[in-house]
């Protein structure tokens, strides 16, 4: 999900290199339905998306990470403390919200 909304937000520019990695995944695994049906709410399709792991090597790649949860965040932090700079929630820059409302459940 959060690979689709960051193409969405960014509409696509090829400047930036988005890659997505989940803590709990797996290599080459289908989104869900609930994340599909969930962006396709918001006009955004992700089912050609395919999951790979969070590893550290793409951790210290990274130039920024975001997350969707701050349990997410704190799984990243777990794989590499350095990277805290860097993370932050996908909302976290949109003014006007609460802080509950700077998540964005992870319905798998």
């Amino acid at each position: 999900m959060a690979e689709g909304l960051m193409r969405h937000y960014l509409k696509n520019d090829p400047s930036y290199k988005i890659v997505s990695a989940g803590l709990s995944a797996g290599h080459g695994q289908h989104a869900s339905d609930h994340a599909v049906g969930a962006l396709r709410e918001l006009g955004i399709d992700i089912d050609g998306h395919r999951s790979q792991p969070m590893t550290r090597e793409l951790v210290r790649k990274a130039a920024a990470i975001f997350v969707m949860t701050r349990g997410h965040l704190r799984g990243v932090m777990e794989l590499d403390p350095s990277a805290a700079a860097k993370t932050h929630l996908v909302r976290e820059f949109e003014k006007g919200l609460s802080e509950p409302e700077r998540e964005i459940p992870d319905p798998i």
